[in-house]
């Protein structure tokens, strides 16, 4: 159950980073066989959050969507470093809130939650939903900047 949950939330956060990206980049040759090879390179690294160390399954994790990047898209280095890190906070930012929220709603502490079980799968979700908000929200802030600009 627990692969399955790193899973959901790995594909939400890659592939609504790639659509957040999408309309700031240009895509590669061969996109959807592309898709299939950063699929696979998602569901690795649910297998590598499942070890429990927090500090690798970031470093996987800011992996697996620079990795994504670089395999999906044309683009400049310097760039999609920026996208790729907004990306990156969004999931972060994510996970803490949906944390946070079922911290306040349960009154328990944060550890607490985390321990609970029966909390897990809404906290997975809630962190989709998060993701799925914050990058909508993120790329059209900047798409409506660069539009300002032009």
């Amino acid at each position: 159950m627990s692969i399955l949950l790193s899973a959901l939330v790995n594909f939400t956060y890659i592939f609504s980073g790639l659509w957040g990206i999408s309309y700031f980049l240009e895509k590669r040759s061969c996109y959807k066989v592309r898709l299939l090879i950063v699929s696979i390179l998602t569901v690795s690294q649910s297998f590598v959050s499942l070890l429990g160390i927090p500090m690798l399954n970031a470093i996987t994790s800011l992996l697996l969507i620079v990795l994504a990047t670089l395999i999906c898209f044309k683009c400049n280095k310097k760039i999609f470093i920026i996208y790729d890190i907004l990306v990156f906070a969004s999931s972060f930012i994510s996970d803490i809130l949906a944390t946070l929220c079922f911290s306040v709603i349960s009154e328990n502490t944060i550890t607490t939650v985390l321990q609970q079980t029966n909390l897990i799968v809404a906290r997975h979700v809630l962190a989709c939903i998060l993701i799925l908000a914050l990058c909508s929200i993120s790329f059209t802030l900047i798409r409506k900047k660069q539009a300002s600009l032009v």
